[in-house]
């Protein structure tokens, strides 16, 4: 049975960037009000039904 090669690392350990620039910190108020403007209600909740929605649930918290 042949071992798969590992993808290298994107950071060194122990040099990762802050956490600061997590995708969290990208998930913002203000993107969530403009998502929620941009889209009908309906598509809204598809897409926080979707993988992504992750994201507008934790802004919701």
């Amino acid at each position: 049975m042949d071992i798969p090669e590992l993808p290298r690392r994107i950071h060194t350990l122990g040099e990762e960037p802050p956490a600061v620039h997590s995708i969290s910190y990208h998930t913002c108020l203000t993107l969530h009000t403009a998502l929620k403007k941009a889209l009908h209600d309906d598509e809204y909740e598809e897409l926080k039904e979707s993988k992504l929605g992750v994201f507008i649930k934790f802004q919701e918290l």
